[in-house]
């Protein structure tokens, strides 16, 4: 983070906007994957990555890629301890990202999905999942 970034809470605007993010994502779901809906379990990250497997979204479809991260991020705050969802603002605007506690420890799930394809990197989404685990077992060491 640079010193022009400023961390506030998620508005009831913010809330909705990813709502509707999660919205998008369960209609793919939904219309890719037979009899499967999104339920912020475990599951979706099975469900996620069977859509990017598919090739259901392409790398250019920023907009449903940010979709398929924004459930992976309820995923993650349904799931994991201490995660919550922030607005993380600077010079280049305002973007969801999820906290660790108050710590200066974020996560940018609604990008995560879309960078990796954009970058031509392979997407593990479970893998990614993980990675956060792992980062947050290692913020706690490193309090302790």
């Amino acid at each position: 983070m640079t010193a022009e970034t400023t961390i506030l809470p998620h508005s009831a605007q913010d809330a909705g906007q990813l709502a509707e993010r999660v919205r998008l994502a369960d209609q793919l779901v939904r219309q890719h994957l037979e009899g499967a809906q999104l339920d912020q379990s475990l599951s979706d990250l099975d469900r996620i990555q069977s859509l990017i497997d598919l090739q259901a979204v392409a790398a250019e479809q920023s907009e449903e890629l940010q979709s398929l991260g924004a459930a992976f991020g309820k995923v993650l705050e349904k799931n994991v301890d201490g995660l919550h969802w922030v607005s993380v603002e600077d010079e280049d605007g305002s973007e969801p990202a999820l906290r660790y506690q108050e710590t200066s420890l974020l996560f940018f799930p609604l990008t995560m999905i879309a960078n990796r394809l954009e970058d031509g990197r392979e997407v593990d989404v479970v893998g990614m999942y993980e990675f956060v685990g792992d980062r947050l077992a290692e913020a706690d060491e490193e309090t302790e």
